[in-house]
């Protein structure tokens, strides 16, 4: 017996789809360099305004984000800098990557998209099982089956 193929899920042609490409992917091929940069190793102290001003030295900064815990506001340690265009974005990493500022080494690179992060679900930690006495089966968390 041979490969069955139901007709409405074959179109006849098999060669792939052009359509199907990521539109993603054609925008980066026809620009070499982009012009979003990753910045780590960043001082904690470090401001937007301090990274718009050192990038600043290497051309136009369309945007400085400094990436922060959303729940104390405090720094992350990294940022992404959004430069004009891809040629100072190149210069900004020739002239920063490794060097120093406010006292730490900087990481320069050019920012690459952020990956999937679907892990399946959601986590459970287990634990927790509620208030009351624990006498009486509540608090504590851990283990709750009682014998």
């Amino acid at each position: 017996m041979g490969l069955r193929i139901h007709p409405r899920t074959f179109s006849g042609s098999l060669k792939p789809d052009k359509r199907e490409q990521p539109t993603k992917a054609r925008s980066l091929e026809n620009n070499s360099m982009s012009t979003k940069l990753y910045v780590g190793n960043l001082s904690f102290d470090t401001t937007e305004i301090d990274l718009q001003d050192h990038f600043a030295q290497a051309g136009t900064v369309s945007e400085a984000a400094l990436m922060q815990d959303k729940f104390t506001g405090k720094s992350r340690g990294f940022a992404f800098v959004t430069m004009s265009n891809a040629e100072e974005a190149q210069k900004a990493i020739s002239l920063f990557h490794g060097r120093d500022f406010m006292n730490r080494a900087l990481t320069v690179n050019e920012a690459r998209p952020r990956e999937d992060r679907t892990g399946g679900g959601p986590r459970s930690f287990g634990g927790g099982s509620g208030g009351g006495d624990r006498r009486e089966g509540g608090g504590g968390g851990g283990y709750s089956k009682r014998y």
